[in-house]
């Protein structure tokens, strides 16, 4: 019989071999070894403090759009339409976004600069906007 081990005992290049190995045979792009990608994804090269420069960035792109988005599904979730349950959801789901992307910018914005060798308190997460699954209501 054909033992398969199991993923979380098997070996990182293991691991990369059984996860890649459906598209092994296309010819382009041609395939990634795990060498190339261990030197791709080798993130001692950069400073933390570009890195975390670089998420903040990142984090802030998103919360305009998603601040666009917001402006947007108000004037859709306009009383009165049969849409309106479907925006109110969709308002709620994109402000949830928007509060997390802002927190998550933030705290990017505090590691750049303690990384930076400032003295920055990170901060306080805000309450949830609903429940998650398990929780006691």
């Amino acid at each position: 019989l054909y033992f398969v081990q199991p993923l979380h005992q098997a070996s990182l290049p293991s691991r990369f071999t059984r996860r890649f190995t459906p598209v092994v045979r296309l010819d382009h792009p041609q395939p990634l070894s795990y060498d190339n990608f261990l030197e791709s994804t080798d993130a001692t090269q950069f400073h933390a403090q570009d890195l975390y420069a670089a998420a903040a960035e990142s984090f802030l792109q998103g919360q305009k759009a998603l601040e666009k988005l917001v402006v947007k599904l108000k004037t859709q979730a306009a009383p009165g339409t049969d849409e309106t349950l479907s925006a109110e959801a969709a308002l709620r789901e994109a402000q949830g976004c928007l509060a997390v992307a802002t927190f998550d910018g933030l705290v990017c914005s505090a590691l750049r600069d303690r990384a930076s060798g400032a003295s920055v308190q990170l901060p306080t997460p805000p309450e949830p906007a609903h429940p998650r699954w398990g929780d006691p209501v």
